[in-house]
């Protein structure tokens, strides 16, 4: 346009930029959310305004990417009140209701007309007793009133019916209502978008991209083990969750181990001064937060008696799969979902040989002080890397594949970035703002495991199996919650907490199949005194008896006395075909038990100790 000599390029103002969510980052916590959308733009300055965003999204972190030959001039996030828009809808579903109101009315009027009709007819009834009515009047009388009581009964019926349609129908105009108003009270945000380019362009593709907190996902896990052998199937899977506002319909989704709110600046080590606080808590908590959002909770776990940090301790959504473990200084920081939190959120603080605790989450900060429990560590197994209750564990064939043999099946794509891994979903996947918990399957894969039966007979005779994994490292393995199936059959719960050790071992539970027994040889037990000392000789056998039809690795542990004082003394010891550990006085064997055979074990020792000391060894 030519005006007064001068070239002038109008600028449109607020063209509006339809685009779709393309692919979505999910991160332990958070999630990095990519639209796309294709717009013809004109010569000249052009503001786009692209609406329908997530109200909460990280203004900080809203980026645009587009050709070259445009250049983007400004960005501005704005709240978006959808409250006006809801409110045509609304009046319609309200007229729409009270229309049925009105309808209703005058249905419950005939019906009641009817009823009265109803009760006269039956009164009518006793005309026909009296004795000067003639046999024709009265044959009359009962014809008319039983074809006009029919006649009302059924309108009765029919206006029931019809009052009841009504009724459906209101209900689902209430329900409509509750989700628009839900949807009346939620802003959601629009970005406005000045750009410039030299000539007029087509179908020109415009990126957002911005981070949502409403989100996260968690490594999940099925071991299911057929039978000793063969591999090990492990199953991989993502507990997703996202309430941002937006729904993500057939999107790439990609599950991240990055954390975009964790502080990516190394820390320093600072003076420290003895007796003054050294936990370093400035750097954890060094992340941006908003005091007044109860969608995250942070805190420490410290030990009652020593006031010390506790490292690695699991903090649970109480009745979900949702949690964390503590840091090196006892640390912790757990995003909560939204609908979780309008229950009455708790919290559940576990670690071995500490009582469980559960506390409410009323605030941002929570920290927990545990109380040792040293009842519960006797009964608690170490499983590899995680710790799981007796009752929930039940010793080895070695099974190995080809190591280029293709997994079961896989639905992801995996990557590894330079300070994270990435598992690119194949299909396009549907993710509601709902706030509930989606799985995801991601892969199935045999894994070559080396099956171990284990027992420690003077603790329980019962015979425990363990699935070991070597170079595990390779598996892309992830802290997570494992679900253990044991010949189709669901044994219980346990936690991958990866550490930098060989193998990995999977906890299997108990099998009655391997039948043991630990008995004192009483007829060889002798006790002798010498001076001022008694002298014990204890000997015991130990039977394995194998019913299963096929060979097992078994591995036996039981041990020696060991003296802390040089008055008493531990000698003669004896255990054929075993490893003793000088230091701790633990014996071990490591027998291969064929298919259907038994096996007796002794061990055998002799203690000398003063008179005046009880033996409470055994």
């Amino acid at each position: 346009m030519f005006l007064h000599g001068l070239w002038f390029t109008p600028t449109l103002i607020n063209q509006p930029a339809a685009s779709k969510i393309e692919a979505v980052t999910v991160y332990p916590d958070g999630a990095q959310i990519s639209r796309k959308a294709k717009i013809d733009l004109s010569a000249g300055k052009t503001e786009l305004l692209f609406s329908g965003l997530a109200a909460t999204l990280d203004a900080k972190s809203l980026q645009i990417s587009v050709d070259t030959r445009v250049r983007v001039l400004s960005v501005e996030h704005r709240l978006n009140d959808v409250k006006k828009d809801k409110q045509e809808e609304i009046k319609k579903h309200e007229d729409q209701k009270t229309a049925i109101d009105a309808k209703i009315k005058n249905f419950k009027a005939m019906l009641t007309v009817y009823k009265r009709e109803e009760d006269l007819l039956v009164k009518n009834q006793t005309v026909g007793t009296a004795a000067s009515a003639k046999v024709e009047e009265l044959k009359l009388l009962v014809d008319f009133q039983r074809q006009r009581m029919t006649e009302v009964l059924n309108k009765q019926l029919e206006i029931e019916r019809s009052i009841q349609a009504l009724e459906e129908e209101k209900k689902r105009h209430n329900q409509e209502l509750t989700e628009l108003t839900e949807k009346q009270t939620a802003n959601t945000s629009e970005a406005l978008v000045t750009v410039e380019t030299k000539e007029a362009l087509q179908d020109v593709a415009f990126m957002l991209s911005y981070y949502v907190k409403e989100a996260g996902w968690i490594p999940t896990y099925d071991v299911r083990v057929e039978n000793v052998l063969k591999p090990l199937r492990l199953a991989y899977k993502a507990y997703v969750y996202q309430y941002s506002g937006e729904d993500w319909k057939a999107v790439k989704l990609r599950f991240s181990t990055a954390n975009p709110k964790k502080n990516a600046t190394p820390p320093e080590l600072k003076k420290w001064y003895w007796g003054e606080a050294n936990d370093y808590s400035y750097y954890y908590n060094a992340v941006e937060s908003n005091s007044n959002d109860l969608t995250e909770v942070k805190g420490s776990v410290k030990d009652l008696q020593s006031r010390q940090a506790l490292p690695g301790v699991s903090i649970r959504i109480t009745g979900t799969s949702f949690g964390t473990l503590t840091d090196g200084n006892g640390n912790y920081r757990l995003a909560i979902p939204m609908n979780l939190q309008k229950k009455g959120t708790e919290l559940t603080f576990s670690s071995v040989g500490y009582k469980t605790q559960k506390q409410k989450v009323r605030g941002n900060v929570l920290d927990v002080i545990l109380e040792a429990d040293n009842q519960a560590l006797e009964e608690v197994v170490v499983v590899g890397y995680a710790t799981q209750k007796k009752q929930a564990l039940t010793g080895s064939v070695s099974v190995r594949r080809k190591s280029d043999d293709a997994p079961v099946l896989t639905n992801i794509e995996e990557t590894e970035a330079p300070t994270s891994l990435n598992f690119d979903v194949v299909t396009p996947t549907t993710i509601a703002s709902d706030a509930e918990t989606h799985t995801i399957d991601l892969k199935e894969e045999d894994i070559p495991a080396f099956y171990e039966y284990k027992v420690i007979p003077k603790i329980d005779t019962d015979v425990f199996l363990q699935a070991k994994i070597q170079d595990w490292e390779k598996y892309n393995l992830l802290d997570g919650e494992v679900n253990l199936y044991l010949e189709g059959t669901y044994i219980g719960k346990s936690e991958l907490a990866l550490k930098q050790n060989d193998s990995l071992v999977f906890a299997l539970g108990r099998d009655k199949n391997i039948l043991v027994t630990r008995k004192k040889q009483t007829e060889l037990q002798r006790k002798q005194f010498l001076g001022s000392n008694k002298i014990d000789n204890m000997r015991y056998e130990i039977e394995l008896r194998n019913t299963k039809k096929y060979p097992i690795n078994l591995l036996v542990e039981d041990q020696f006395p060991v003296s802390r004082f040089k008055e008493i003394e531990v000698y003669d010891r004896a255990a054929p075909e075993a490893t003793v550990d000088e230091d701790s006085g633990k014996v071990t064997w490591r027998l291969n038990l064929p298919a259907t055979q038994q096996k007796k074990l002794t061990l055998q020792y002799t203690v000398k100790y003063p008179k005046s000391t009880t033996n409470t060894s055994e």
